[in-house]
């Protein structure tokens, strides 16, 4: 079972990973999207309460140990996700729209605004690869590989930082 530590642990790890990747393709915005990877998780937390409060702490369980995709289930249980919550959270405090937006559509990348769609890409990746509950597995690796070239990422300088990545949490020289 997944613990508040390992969405810490995850949301800390995503951004070390956005600096090591970003320092290789988009230095220029890196700052933001370092703190964009680390808060990107934020809605997590309300949502677990919400699903304690409405009891559906066991069918939650039950998706998650099937295998299903994380959003996925957030939707069909709570009818949000995690991207949309954490973005409410931050219009309502009123932080900067660019980050709200970006986050926003980490989940819904075809509906994404042109001018946040790179962003939320990153986001995407970042998110993937940095899954709590597959944390730089071979099958988070995977998938985040792919989402590069369906985003036309370059897909060796992905690959170098998440070896990078994994191999320093993994205490790998």
């Amino acid at each position: 079972q997944i613990t508040a530590d390992d969405f810490m642990e995850a949301s800390n790890i995503a951004s070390i990973f956005a600096n090591v990747w970003l320092s290789k393709i988009d230095n220029e915005s890196k700052e933001e999207m370092i703190l964009a990877s680390l808060l990107q998780e934020t809605g997590k937390f309300i949502l677990a309460e919400l699903i304690i409060s409405n009891n559906k702490t066991k069918e939650f369980i039950d998706l998650i140990n099937s295998g299903e995709d994380l959003t996925k289930i957030e939707q069909e249980i709570l009818e949000t996700t995690t991207s949309k919550t954490t973005a409410e959270i931050f219009k309502h405090w009123k932080l900067s729209s660019n980050l709200v937006k970006m986050i926003e559509f980490v989940d819904d990348i075809e509906n994404c605004e042109e001018e946040y769609k790179q962003k939320a890409q990153i986001l995407n990746i970042i998110k993937t690869v940095c899954n709590p509950k597959e944390l730089f597995t071979e099958k988070s690796i995977e998938k985040a590989l792919f989402k590069s070239d369906k985003y036309n990422f370059d897909k060796k300088l992905l690959a170098e930082s998440i070896i990078f990545v994994r191999d320093k949490i993994r205490g790998v020289n």
